[in-house]
């Protein structure tokens, strides 16, 4: 964050330590679970229709923990709207983010029905990996746009600290 009228450099580390967790947790809650929890727990589960009664109510969690995120980087996004290539950048990535979380809600809503939890079936298989193989490239394309927004935002921190320094 560019607190250039003064703010505290405590207030500029706390703003940014909420950043940080909020990004830690979201995005990397959805790299953690799908690189590592989903894997073991479909092995100690036995199947992906197992491992999908956790995943449904994970996916629900991390979904929203992204749109608690949003409005955080929209502010810190907004910060940088006097260097315009930098916020114009952000700026879009934040937009798919957005995109991104929103339509994974949507889809889930509609995933959620394809699966019988209770007879432990898929009534109509083809269908749900249909929706499921779009989920998955909705996440990837929200993760990168996410890991892309910090590193910019990172960058920006860096140039920021490095101003204030100078004589």
């Amino acid at each position: 964050m560019t607190f250039d009228n003064g703010n505290s450099k405590e207030m500029i580390t706390a703003w940014r330590f909420l950043i940080l967790q909020l990004l830690m947790l979201w995005l990397g809650g959805f790299l953690f679970y799908t690189a590592v929890v989903v894997p073991i727990g479909t092995h100690e589960l036995g199947s992906a229709l197992e491992q999908a009664r956790i995943t449904r109510h994970v996916s629900h969690v991390i979904n929203m923990i992204g749109l608690a995120a949003l409005p955080v980087l929209f502010i810190e996004t907004l910060l940088y709207r006097r260097k315009r290539p930098l916020f114009f950048a952000m700026l879009c990535l934040w937009i798919i983010m957005l995109a991104t979380v929103l339509a994974m809600i949507w889809m889930r809503s509609r995933m959620l029905p394809m699966v019988d939890f209770d007879a432990r079936s898929f009534p109509d298989r083809a269908e749900f990996y249909g929706w499921h193989r779009v989920y998955l490239w909705t996440i990837t394309v929200m993760w990168g746009a996410g890991v892309s927004h910090a590193l910019l935002m990172l960058a920006a921190w860096r140039r920021s600290d490095l101003r204030r320094r100078l004589p």
